[in-house]
């Protein structure tokens, strides 16, 4: 184990925040950095920062449940597929493809 972790910590999170940047800078599209000065680019730049945070937010929410999965049934190897949890995940997705919602 390291004997730093706060310096691990730090680096993580800068990390993280330089990757919220590029990730807002560049998409799919190939427009690169909009001017937030025109009502497009302020546009394009509130699109592409919501859905980078709301990504971001996602992974961070998914993480911490699968830690919190692995530390209630205290097994490190315990994983959605294993206990059935991804196939009803699959078919509550399929029945709300199903009937529109």
């Amino acid at each position: 184990m390291n004997a730093r972790p706060g310096i691990n910590l730090l680096i993580l999170l800068l990390a993280s925040c330089a990757v919220l940047v590029l990730c807002s800078a560049l998409g799919a599209s190939g427009i690169g950095w909009p001017d937030p000065s025109t009502a497009t680019g302020s546009a394009i730049l509130a699109m592409r920062i919501r859905r980078v945070l709301a990504g971001f937010a996602v992974g961070a929410a998914l993480a911490c449940a699968g830690c919190i999965f692995q530390a209630l049934l205290r097994n490190p190897l315990a994983e959605p597929y294993v206990l059935g949890v991804s196939s009803g995940a699959g078919l509550g997705a399929a029945l709300a493809i199903i009937s529109g919602l």
